[in-house]
């Protein structure tokens, strides 16, 4: 089971109508990283900080939250969710740990 072990919000360096959300698995290495970028368990990550995006304000819904693989970067480099509503202009980092990366 996943666990977040930490989020950063902060403003978008470039200017963007809809918040992106990134997740990192705690202790992934690089090589891993570039390994399995394209093939994340979303499913995953979306129950894991669903709850706390809401809790945050950053949703309503945990149906506010859609994977993209291009989220950061046309090329795919950098997946993660769009917020369909809520907040505009943010990037929020959030680090997770737990059975899937250990």
């Amino acid at each position: 089971m996943l666990s977040i072990a930490r989020v950063k919000v902060q403003d978008a360096e470039r200017s963007q109508n809809k918040t992106r959300v990134y997740c990192f698995l705690v202790g992934e290495s690089l090589h891993q990283n570039l390994v399995e970028r394209f093939s994340r368990p979303h499913d995953l990550y979306k129950k894991t900080i669903a709850q706390r995006l809401v809790k945050m304000g950053l949703i309503s819904s945990p149906k506010d939250l859609s994977w993209s693989q291009t989220a950061g970067c046309s090329c795919g480099c950098s997946p993660g969710f769009i917020l369909k509503n809520g907040q505009v202009g943010k990037e929020v980092f959030i680090d997770l740990k737990g059975a899937s990366n250990e």
